[in-house]
């Protein structure tokens, strides 16, 4: 999806109200269910649920009680599939979208209002990640409006909504043309402002995010960000809205700066906005987490996830999925802080919401073993997280089928489990898998090969090839600065590998090099006292020594020292490391 979920139900909620505002008025009984509709309604735009489900199924108990099947029986099915998705009840709120649109499909399979109820069928499908039982839906909302030129206004949105399930089943080559129509269809609506049409680029440009080319992303996003500013003021909704998609493009350049400070803006603007506890504030929050887990600012990404957590319990209840995703990355951060207990238990608890709403062999439910399977890695039980890992494999397969790019990661840590048991040939037949799959969806040269070229690497380095090794590191690195420029966090980490590698082959002197300029772009991104920056200075202290240097060595041990004792606490298993480079 393009919309963080709280506001693709304000989607949802533009779609009910245009099925309210087209429904006919049908006589007295009719009119008094159509009345609890209209109150009802306002009482969900109040996100007073309880009150709108009371209502919504007291209009649905009047029609079912005199045997009315009428268009306002199926909008109060709607309705009260909208409440009930609100509440994460997604079963009922599926059953009841499905029952109000066989209904439709009887009484008006020709009209507006039915292509509307199509693409809310569509999006009960999609709230549970079942995104090809979506898409005949949306494929045949799209026919009927291609049939009916007075819905042309319905055509863009159509085709957008087509790119974003077909981008969510990695199938980015499919969700292209129908994303870039989309937006040319906006753009030759009459009357249609540059303001209209910033919709459909940041459509545009989440697509080329997730396919990884991200200038283009960022070029769309601003474009958007620019009209909406314009047009409506820095604090707008809108605006924000647009500059968190900017930042999104921002940060997966690797300008975490610029990222952050945007996501500082727009989470103010939500904030005033919309209050402190707001939903449309936890997708924000949970990406300036994520930029302050990136940087080492372990603590200050503990306090957002768990705000994002209290909020989303709140508002959505103990058990909704959203709830699971930041239990998932309150998990991310404890495992970085080397918390294994505490990241467990919260694994195992977004594990059991997941199982509980999506099923046991769901891609959601995958999420949660692979991360639970990474503990397992972390804890050297290779063999179990090999099992773990394949059968998160296997769960995507089935959904996503053997060549989706969707489970080139899941590939990649069955081979990465191979190789810490050193099965060395077996991991490499994994990795090309992997990256055969890449390579097909997105060109030799993309990011996207750079991951299990860089993995290959790793292996020739653990089996002592070291040539071979910094060839490929070299490969990985053009690569990457192509696509992030010179100075990205992800760069750094490549320049960091290649120049371990070339350590091992005594060119300490290039290694040197390299790791000054690992240290150099980690202070840029993440400050001189991050975890990051420590990292880059322990292996400066290494090659100090390795050089006979052992005054400068220790200057730089101590330097990392105190900055991981003041980050982590004095048990991190990082602070005894740093100890013993000091003993």
């Amino acid at each position: 999806m393009w919309l963080p979920l709280t506001r693709r139900v304000s989607t949802f909620i533009i779609l009910i109200a245009a099925v309210l505002a087209f429904s006919p008025r049908l006589g007295a009984q009719a009119s008094v269910r159509e009345t609890y509709n209209d109150q009802a309604w306002k009482l969900y735009q109040e996100r007073n649920y309880v009150e709108a489900e009371r209502l919504y199924r007291a209009a649905v108990r009047e029609a079912e009680a005199t045997h009315t099947e009428d268009i306002a029986y199926s909008n109060s099915l709607y309705g009260l599939s909208l409440v009930r998705y609100a509440q994460a009840d997604l079963d009922e709120s599926e059953s009841l979208a499905v029952r109000a649109l066989a209904l439709s499909e009887r009484l008006e399979p020709n009209s507006r209002n039915h292509a509307l109820k199509l693409n809310a069928v569509a999006d009960a499908y999609r709230a549970k990640g079942k995104y090809t039982e979506a898409l005949p839906h949306l494929r045949k909302r799209l026919s009927l409006i291609e049939s009916a030129p007075e819905f042309s206004d319905l055509l863009a949105v159509t085709l957008r909504d087509i790119g974003d399930v077909l981008s969510q089943l990695g199938r980015y080559d499919e969700a292209d043309p129908f994303v870039t129509r989309a937006l040319a269809a906006a753009e030759s609506e009459k009357d249609k402002t540059p303001l209209g049409v910033a919709g459909y680029q940041l459509a545009l440009s989440s697509l080329r995010w997730q396919q990884g080319r991200y200038s283009e992303a960022e070029r769309l996003a601003r474009a958007a960000y620019t009209a909406r500013e314009s047009a409506m003021g820095t604090d707008a909704e809108d605006t924000a809205d647009a500059a968190f998609q900017l930042a999104l493009a921002l940060n997966s350049q690797g300008r975490r700066a610029e990222a952050e400070a945007l996501y500082t803006r727009v989470l103010a603007a939500y904030e005033k906005i919309y209050g402190g506890s707001a939903l449309e504030l936890t997708a924000t929050l949970n990406n300036l987490a994520n930029i302050y887990n990136a940087s080492g600012r372990y603590d200050q990404a503990l306090t957002m996830h768990r705000r994002t957590l209290a909020i989303r319990e709140a508002m959505q209840g103990p058990k909704h999925p959203e709830v699971a995703r930041s239990l998932s990355n309150i998990g991310d951060v404890l495992r970085n802080k080397d918390d294994l207990a505490g990241a467990q238990a919260t694994y195992e608890r977004a594990l059991a919401i997941r199982e509980e709403v999506f099923g046991k062999d769901s891609t959601q439910s995958a999420s949660s073993l692979g991360a639970l399977a990474g503990l397992m890695s972390a804890r050297g039980q290779y063999k179990e997280a090999e099992t773990a890992y394949r059968r998160v494999l296997a769960i995507l397969e089935g959904a996503y089928g053997p060549d989706s790019t969707q489970i080139t990661t899941a590939i990649s840590n069955v081979a990465d489990a191979l190789a810490n048991q050193e099965q060395y040939a077996a991991a490499k037949a994994m990795y090309e898998r992997a990256m055969a799959i890449s390579r097909n969806a997105y060109g030799a040269d993309s990011v996207q090969v750079a991951n299990p070229l860089s993995s290959l690497a790793w292996i020739l380095q653990r089996q002592s090839q070291y040539p071979a090794a910094e060839a490929q590191y070299r490969r990985v690195l053009a690569i990457r600065e192509a696509a992030y420029g010179p100075n990205a966090p992800v760069v750094a980490s490549t320049l960091l590998s290649l120049a371990g590698t070339l350590a091992s082959q005594e060119k300490l002197d290039e290694a040197g090099r390299l790791y000054e300029r690992v240290l150099a772009i980690r202070i840029a991104q993440s400050g001189p006292d991050s975890t990051a920056a420590a990292d880059a200075m322990a292996s400066i202290g290494w090659m100090r020594s390795r050089l006979g240097d052992n005054v400068a060595a220790e200057a730089q041990y101590r330097k990392v020292l105190a900055i991981r004792e003041k980050a982590l606490g004095p048990d991190h298993i990082e602070v005894a490391s740093a100890a013993e480079s000091l003993a």
